[in-house]
């Protein structure tokens, strides 16, 4: 088992697909801190019920994205153009709290299909 980092949203990645993104919320700007600097992935996950800007609930299966590129956006929002490359099935679950916004991109448990 391995532990990634999570980032819930409202769309499906799959594998080779790509995925831009625009990042906004300090967590999020932490876990890219963190997976540039530990040169890693991080998990993107479908919300089943809730807000991407907000604590969600998720499905159980994602697929990890691997940050290909990063840029300073026009509004200095964090650009970030990632690819999707394998599926994954959460088998536990942790949490933190960061910041008082409820973290859920910490402490995931992972395995391929």
């Amino acid at each position: 088992m391995t532990a990634i980092p999570l980032f819930p949203l409202n769309i499906v990645l799959f594998p080779d697909g790509p995925l831009p993104l625009r990042i906004f919320e300090t967590r999020y700007v932490d876990m890219v801190r963190t997976c540039m600097r530990e040169d890693r992935g991080f998990g993107v996950v479908l919300i089943s019920a809730g807000l991407e800007a907000g604590p969600a609930e998720t499905y159980d299966v994602g697929t990890t994205a691997k940050i290909i590129d990063f840029h300073q956006l026009p509004d200095g929002l964090l650009g970030l153009s990632c690819v999707g490359q394998q599926r994954f099935r959460i088998l536990r679950k942790a949490s933190r709290r960061t910041d008082s916004i409820w973290a859920r991109s910490n402490g995931w448990r992972m395995s391929r299909f």
